[in-house]
């Protein structure tokens, strides 16, 4: 039997959908904005790193990564030091607060990837990635190609609100 491809779009969407709407369910009860996560997953991977590494890692501009860290600092969810040996220089950390949250998201995503891959065989899971990652090649462009997730919904997210401010204008 041969799948439309509007069928299989549309079943992409949902999907998509389906997986965003859980994720801002478990963010929901966290005091993280949608992007945050996975900066708060690399501060607690790289404790004492600069929001320099930061930016660099999660392949997004030094200023949005400054945005981010005041808003989690207001949060209680990251803290800043002076480097010892270089004081213009801050190193990042997590608060107790910021990792607690960390690991409990981390616990709900892994419930949300169980149910997710729920009758998948280790294969079919394999096939999965291998047929997404040929998609994602096939439909990025240039300036896409070789971004981490974490950039890409950065970029989203300043398109979506450059739009915003555009709609004021006029």
């Amino acid at each position: 039997m041969e799948i439309p491809l509007g069928e299989l779009k549309s079943s992409m969407h949902r999907l998509s959908a389906i997986y965003r709407l859980r994720m801002h369910g478990v963010f929901g009860k966290t005091p993280l904005h949608f992007g945050q996560y996975p900066i708060l997953r690399y501060i607690m991977e790289h404790d004492g790193c600069t929001q320099r590494e930061l930016a660099q890692n999660m392949m997004v501009s030094p200023p949005s990564i400054a945005t981010s860290m005041k808003r989690m600092q207001r949060a209680g969810l990251v803290c800043k030091s002076a480097d010892k040996n270089d004081q213009r220089c801050s190193r990042l950390s997590l608060t107790d607060e910021g990792r607690s949250t960390v690991l409990r998201c981390q616990e709900e995503l892994r419930k949300m990837d169980a149910d997710l891959f729920k009758g998948f065989s280790e294969e079919e899971c394999t096939q999965i990635a291998a047929f997404i990652n040929r998609m994602s090649d096939n439909l990025a462009t240039d300036d896409l190609k070789g971004k981490s997730v974490a950039s890409l919904f950065a970029q989203e997210i300043n398109k979506l609100n450059d739009k915003k401010e555009g709609c004021g204008r006029g």
